[in-house]
């Protein structure tokens, strides 16, 4: 489903494919694995819109930016032994 919605085929063209009525078969027997095929459609439009507005797009990490405090901030407990 999601390489339709990329391509911009319309909601209707995404309903008559084998992919939609696999999903609604799918979301039948298990709906709880399984989400309703309009529900993941809202959900990869808004994700590809998401991510092709470069005002909404994810910030790139900052280049000085690392998860673990530098030696001097750490408490002597835990710092590094030798």
């Amino acid at each position: 489903m999601r390489i339709l919605i990329r391509e911009e085929k319309t909601l209707k063209q995404i309903q008559r494919s084998v992919c939609w009525h696999r999903l609604e078969k799918l979301h039948h027997c298990l709906p709880r694995q399984y989400k309703d095929p309009n529900h993941l459609s809202f959900h990869l439009k808004r994700e590809l819109q998401r991510l092709s507005s470069p005002l909404l797009a994810p910030l790139p990490a900052p280049p000085n930016s690392s998860r673990t405090r530098p030696a001097a901030a750490r408490p002597a407990s835990i710092a590094p032994s030798k």
